[in-house]
């Protein structure tokens, strides 16, 4: 019973510990909400422990378009990485462009975990210009500088993580906002059924309730992946997406998010290509065939 009471104690203080944790996630996730590719690989550095990632995505809403890029390259033997992204939204002739650098270090927990400490450096230009693509062109409004800063658990199939973005610069005028996230990746649910169940809750400056995220994806026969999302006091009702993946190093998505349930529907629409070169383990040069509850951890 002591023996219990033991376990039940270290395990409540040990999430109290982690609620302090944070992951990067700069002003990106405004632009993109689908869960699965946006909270652990969409963001710069955030997979840089696992291997060589790039991220590519595109959206639309309306007459407005994004295109994201970014690169994550890491540095094994001082166990950290950089991150790079770049962030176009186009609206007529109205250019937001959004730009940045990370670093992320990282203290390995085992064979199958990592705590990450990642800062996070944005540049945001508004700029007005009829083509979009003709950087020469482009008149210049305004450009602004913040900065996030973030530490994020990854144990096994468990993340854990609290971000903190808009930290810089800080005053009366700008007030960080604070991004909770727990999910699991892949859970074995059958022989050819995994579940990734993910919940994020965002407190934002400008408004007095947390928004809330719910996302469930299954992944079936380790190639075809659906979901679905539900939304809390966010101008998102609902969404869905699926994707395909490939050889555990390629991914393409779709998603689509909802704001309401009228007619004619107003929604939004992504697409995105992820590539993803992981290092591999001692564990998985010795095994000839890695068990199905480890083979995916280190492709996340």
């Amino acid at each position: 019973m002591n023996h219990q009471l033991k376990k039940v104690t270290c395990l409540l203080a040990f999430i109290t510990l982690l609620v302090f944790t944070q992951k990067v996630q700069a002003q990106k996730n405004s632009f993109f909400n689908h869960f699965r590719w946006n909270q652990s690989s969409y963001t710069s550095a955030g997979s840089g422990a696992n291997g060589f990632t790039f991220n590519s995505l595109y959206r639309n809403y309306n007459d407005s378009t994004n295109y994201f890029v970014s690169l994550d390259i890491p540095l094994n033997r001082l166990n950290s990485a950089f991150g790079f992204y770049y962030l176009h939204n186009s609206s007529g002739e109205q250019q937001n462009l959004q730009s940045g650098v990370s670093y992320t270090a990282f203290i390995p927990l085992g064979q199958n975990g990592s705590i990450r400490f990642g800062v996070q450096g944005n540049r945001q230009q508004h700029a007005v210009s009829p083509r979009t693509w003709t950087f020469g062109e482009y008149q210049t409004d305004s450009v602004s500088y913040t900065a996030d800063a973030s530490v994020f658990l990854q144990r096994e199939k468990l993340s854990l993580g609290f971000s903190a973005e808009g930290l810089y610069p800080a005053g009366p005028q700008h007030q960080p906002d604070y991004v909770l996230l727990l999910g699991f990746h892949e859970l074995n649910t059958s022989s050819w059924l995994r579940s990734s169940p993910f919940m994020l809750t965002r407190w934002r400056n400008d408004q007095e309730r947390p928004e809330w995220r719910f996302n469930y994806t299954a992944t079936i026969a380790n190639t075809v992946l659906l979901g679905a999302s539900y939304y809390k006091n966010s101008e998102y009702l609902y969404g869905f997406n699926a994707g395909f993946k490939l050889f555990n190093a390629v991914w393409l998505t779709a998603a689509t998010d909802f704001e309401d349930l009228l007619l004619p529907y107003r929604a939004l629409y992504e697409f995105g290509l992820r590539i993803h070169i992981s290092k591999r383990t001692a564990a998985s040069v010795a095994a000839d065939t890695p068990a199905p509850e480890e083979d995916e951890y280190n492709d996340y």
